[in-house]
């Protein structure tokens, strides 16, 4: 079956996720509603010939306690699925079909007090190319410190020291930069809230503060005082 025809309308419930699974965000009792926003049969067997084969990311359309996301993924080994029920159409649910090509997943960690903060999922590049300015843009101020003594360090070796050491930091924060992203937000008192895909950084916070109202970036500027905010009276 290809994705021009059209299968049996229903759902697939993922029953245990493995590791591929765990690595976008997915659980136990998830739903797959949806591939590219086009509708899937309760046939886990048929799951991979819509996901996988064309050697890009497909978007797959999950549900969660009435909630709806996307998230890509390049094989359809996520875990063990079950066929389930057709998926009820609600107003929020996508419409249509999804371009997988012009999404991005997003890591996102959420705290009980509604501060989030998200991260592509991808190795980032920046961190490569221009280590201490993705180290401010990440605000990981332990690692730039490192970074830092590391050029001190170099100085009087001469340039070309400073240059290789410099090129071996990178290729580490390069490789290593998610994780220590993650492990910053973790001492912050955030904890994973899952992967979600989006087209930009922008709509994935239009997407988290319609999951969770009253989300606040971990980055906003806090709204000043005295300008008829509620508590400022």
């Amino acid at each position: 079956m290809t994705e021009t025809q059209a299968p049996e309308k229903g759902s697939l419930i993922l029953s245990e996720p493995n590791r591929f699974g765990q690595a976008i965000g997915l659980r136990a009792g998830d739903r797959l509603i949806a591939v590219n926003g086009l509708p899937i049969a309760p046939d886990p067997s048929a799951l991979s010939g819509r996901v996988g084969p064309t050697g890009r990311p497909a978007a797959l359309v999950l549900e969660r306690a009435g909630l709806v996301w996307v998230v890509l993924s390049d094989t359809p080994g996520l875990g063990r699925w079950r066929p389930g029920p057709p998926p009820i159409d609600r107003p929020e649910n996508p419409k249509g079909r999804i371009h997988p090509e012009i999404l991005q997943n997003w890591e996102v960690l959420r705290a009980p007090d509604g501060r989030y903060d998200v991260q592509p999922v991808a190795l980032p590049l920046m961190a490569l190319v221009a280590p201490p300015l993705w180290l401010l843009q990440s605000r990981l101020w332990g690692a730039l410190s490192i970074w830092a003594t590391l050029v001190l360090l170099g100085v009087p070796l001469g340039w070309p020291a400073v240059a290789v050491l410099q090129l071996i930091a990178a290729v580490y924060f390069w490789k290593s930069g998610p994780a220590l992203w993650r492990a910053d937000r973790l001492a912050r008192g955030l904890r994973s809230d899952g992967v979600i895909a989006a087209a930009s950084e922008t709509a994935l916070h239009a997407h988290i503060r319609d999951w969770h109202p009253g989300a606040r970036y971990l980055h906003a500027p806090l709204p000043r005082s005295g300008l008829g905010l509620p508590g400022n009276a």
